[in-house]
């Protein structure tokens, strides 16, 4: 009798707290982010593609690529791991994989890193600035290369950063302010 009537208010309680807008929010994100899964798929995925293991990498990475992510009801949130799986799979076709005789795409890779950039994922700016500057798969094409490398360099990615130091050749501006230098 005395577990009932536990149960009984820890259903009241439960179900006022949840009346709540901010904890039905709460509530969502915890539900998409548990039935999704393809985070973990998508992060498990990347991490073996850091370590050099293809063949473990490219089953994950393909089926969080293939998630279109979740939005709740309201539209509170918005999940999309899919975007950093798309990544790593390009990279994969890109390189290609000899341990899972994966040969290297490079039509596919820029599908695939297209996708994940217009999301503006950072990683994949990159990589499309490298296969333009490159031309693997596409055109040879300087200018896009560097609107990429810019777009990528802007959000952090040092990489992208090098490759327009690199492009340009010439050490950037230093102003040196010291006493020394000054003349006094």
């Amino acid at each position: 009798m005395i577990r009932h009537m536990q149960n009984r208010v820890s259903q009241s309680a439960f179900a006022s707290w949840l009346a709540d807008s901010r904890s039905t929010r709460i509530v969502a994100i915890l539900l998409v982010t548990a039935l999704s899964g393809c985070a973990t798929n998508a992060d498990r995925g990347t991490q073996y593609m850091s370590q050099g293991d293809c063949a473990r990498a490219y089953p994950l990475l393909l089926a969080a690529s293939r998630s279109t992510g979740a939005t709740t009801g309201k539209g509170f949130i918005h999940v999309d791991n899919s975007v950093k799986a798309k990544t790593g799979l390009g990279v994969l076709y890109l390189q290609g994989c000899p341990s899972i005789n994966l040969q290297p795409d490079p039509a596919q890779a820029f599908v695939l890193l297209d996708a994940a950039a217009k999301r503006h994922d950072v990683q994949a700016e990159y990589d499309l600035g490298v296969m333009y500057s490159r031309g693997i798969g596409v055109e040879r094409n300087t200018n896009t290369a560097v609107a990429y490398w810019r777009r990528s360099a802007q959000a952090g990615n040092r990489h992208a950063l090098n490759a327009l130091y690199n492009l340009n050749k010439e050490p950037p501006v230093v102003w040196d302010f010291s006493e020394s230098s000054v003349g006094h």
